[in-house]
């Protein structure tokens, strides 16, 4: 009996001498994108001397390259949308609504609708143009929307920030990642061992064991090369696109429809890294990056700083210690993207678009003044037949047909 309990505490020994594997320091799974697909293959890539086979080593090289082609392409039909919405912009230009802003005075002041101006014989044709022009804009931005305007561009923005605060994150990771496989960390160097009798093979495109599918160390080098060639691209990207979606909104005026079909527009030009990703990605790099992740482990003192706050928090009545990224993970970030992506919303409506919102109280001027007046009117009070697409102010009357409602063409 003596002798087995004996031979039970050296076994107990052993056991406590040998080292396991240490516990996760950060932990994140990869994401379904050309980015994290293109940094899995980087990672691996540093081990094509040694243990990567040629389709492997071609399997990754692809991989990058595609995240290239994707953020390429992407880049060309942002800047393509973005030329084309900077000529729709002209308008709404601060020079163009002060030139408009001075045609609507001149018109208040000669005691004329713009429209006895375009029909009349007695005006020259600078001025039927200029009145023609304002006319046209001025009935254009009669149908704004204003705060829906913002709650779309929120939505969008707040898309575009949490895009980015996964981009800031990836960038910490890869800087945070250890140079060397922490089995040769001190205190870990039996794993080491271990790991070489059992001639573990983990970096093949084809091991698809979700539990050795881990990047877990970056050399220098290739830590460089993935900031400044995969990350910082798309970080690059992520701003480009953010700028000609809120360049779209900016352009966009009519009804409810034509701002929600450009919100979608919008957020599809994100989505693009992804789109690449699921239609040209291979299948064995798509199996390999399912059950994947990100992981870098504690070194041993990590380790023995957990067990001592562990044996603290014994005595306390409250065991669990709340922190910061407890916070920020349970409901912090989701208020943050909100407060960013609706602060975001109002800066930019106030201050880049300030001369379109100013074109729209002054044309609503205009639509109240006498001159205005003179012209006949139609079916609905207050409304000139200049503004045929035009509905009278908010009312508890007209608020569902105000939203819902289609300018006529």
């Amino acid at each position: 009996m003596g002798k087995e309990k004996g031979a039970a505490a050296d076994g107990a020994k052993k056991e406590e001498k040998e080292p396991k594997v240490p516990k996760a320091r950060v932990k994140e799974s990869y994401d379904g994108e050309t980015t994290d697909a293109a940094v899995v293959a980087a990672s691996r890539l540093m081990h094509m001397c040694s243990h990567l086979k040629a389709d492997d080593i071609l399997g990754y090289i692809y991989q990058i390259a595609l995240h290239f082609i994707a953020l390429t392409l992407s880049f060309v039909f942002a800047f393509i949308w973005f030329q084309d919405l900077e000529k729709r912009q002209d308008p709404w230009e601060r020079a163009s609504v002060n030139f408009m802003k001075e045609v609507l005075d001149f018109s208040e002041m000669q005691g004329l609708a713009l429209s006895n101006i375009t029909a009349g014989a007695n005006y020259s044709a600078a001025n039927v143009t200029a009145a023609t022009y304002t006319l046209g804009y001025c009935s254009q931005v009669a149908n704004n929307f204003f705060w829906l305007h913002i709650l779309f561009l929120s939505v969008f923005m707040g898309t575009v920030i949490q895009r980015m605060f996964k981009l800031i994150h990836r960038l910490y990771v890869i800087v945070l990642l250890p140079v060397d496989d922490f089995k040769k960390w001190e205190g870990y160097e039996a794993l080491g061992e271990a790991a070489e009798q059992k001639d573990d093979f983990t970096y093949s495109m084809r091991n698809w064991n979700g539990d050795r599918n881990k990047t877990d160390h970056m050399n220098v080098i290739m830590k460089i090369c993935t900031v400044l060639f995969i990350i910082l691209p798309d970080i690059l990207f992520t701003v480009c696109a953010m700028y000609t979606g809120v360049k779209l909104f900016s352009v966009s005026t009519g009804s409810p429809y034509a701002l929600a079909k450009q919100a979608l527009k919008a957020t599809f030009l994100l989505k693009f890294p992804k789109l690449y990703y699921t239609i040209f990605t291979s299948h064995n790099m798509k199996i390999y990056l399912v059950n994947g992740e990100y992981w870098i482990p504690k070194t041993k003192e990590e380790v023995d700083e957990d067990k001592e706050q562990e044996e603290e928090e014994k005595d306390l009545e409250d065991s669990e210690k709340l922190t910061g990224w407890d916070m920020w993970y349970s409901w912090g970030s989701f208020f943050v993207i909100i407060i960013l992506g609706f602060g975001l919303s109002i800066l930019w409506v106030y201050i880049k678009e300030a001369p379109k919102n100013e074109l729209e109280a002054a044309c609503n001027a205009y639509r109240l003044s006498p001159a205005a007046m003179a012209y006949p009117s139609t079916t609905w009070t207050g409304t000139t037949s200049e503004f045929p697409a035009a509905l009278p102010t908010w009312t508890s009357a007209n608020f569902i047909q105000k939203v819902f409602y289609v300018p006529r063409s």
